[in-house]
């Protein structure tokens, strides 16, 4: 009995100081595409999912990894006579610093640097050309800078500004010609969303 009740204390002891910490914060974004052209205009997000680990803490800043996965879709519209459809994964690791304002204490700036695997799926016709089941998986640095706002000690809202800088390789047949891909291209992404810290 008195095992059990002095491992009871002990784990109830590490959840408190671990949940006090709050190294750990998972979030839910809605990624809007900045971009006027290339290979994502027009598309807006459908969700953008991150998680965050903060390792190391100073006064002011709190250093640390993240990743995050999203999703994007796009479909033709009800009078379009094209059948194409695309559908966009993104992947992000990356390492993170965000900051403590001693003046508004609430808000916590942050800047980040990792690499993004960009992952691009099609289906369905433009005019002859078919893409059934054509994609390709492109990767390049990823930067940001984003704002995060403290609703409660642990509930938060944010926005965060991705920038993506791809290298696009691919090859495909249009019109019965071979047509090789091979630029960069630079994808920029506005995430509007909640987090909660534990």
């Amino acid at each position: 009995m008195k095992k059990k009740l002095l491992l009871g204390i002990l784990l109830s002891t590490t959840v408190y100081t671990f949940a006090q910490d709050r190294n750990w914060s998972v979030d839910v974004n809605y990624p809007i595409n900045l971009n006027g052209s290339g290979v994502l205009n027009g598309i807006d997000g459908t969700i953008d999912v991150g998680l965050k680990y903060r390792f190391l803490h100073t006064d002011i800043v709190h250093l640390g990894l993240a990743v995050s996965g999203g999703f994007t879709s796009d479909s033709p519209g009800p009078n379009n006579s094209d059948t194409f459809k695309s559908r966009t994964y993104f992947f992000q690791p990356k390492i993170f610093a965000e900051f403590d304002l001693p003046i508004v204490s609430k808000l916590h700036p942050n800047v980040g640097l990792g690499y993004s695997v960009v992952s691009f799926n099609y289906s369905g016709s433009i005019g002859t050309t078919d893409f059934s089941n054509r994609g390709n998986t492109d990767g390049g640095l990823n930067s940001e800078a984003g704002l995060s706002y403290d609703i409660t000690s642990r509930f938060f809202v944010q926005a965060q500004y991705d920038l993506i800088r791809l290298q696009v390789k691919d090859e495909v047949v249009f019109d019965g010609e071979r047509v090789n891909f091979d630029f960069d291209e630079s994808i920029s992404r506005l995430k509007v969303g909640v987090g909660f810290r534990f």
